[in-house]
């Protein structure tokens, strides 16, 4: 799935990035915080698509 392949990434980011690995709880908040928001950008798109497409 797509969605899980862009928090995968991030994750990947999140963890590689030497300033969130010095700090990481903060880390760990912003990974949730940025899947949040992916996700939810990611089903608008999702139920946008899918009411264009019933028109």
């Amino acid at each position: 799935m797509l969605l899980n392949k862009v928090i995968l990434i991030a994750h990947n980011f999140f963890l590689l990035n030497p300033v969130f690995q010095l700090n990481f709880k903060p880390s760990i908040f912003l990974y949730f915080l940025f899947g949040f928001i992916v996700s939810s950008m990611y089903h608008q798109a999702a139920c946008t698509i899918a009411w264009e497409m019933k028109r």
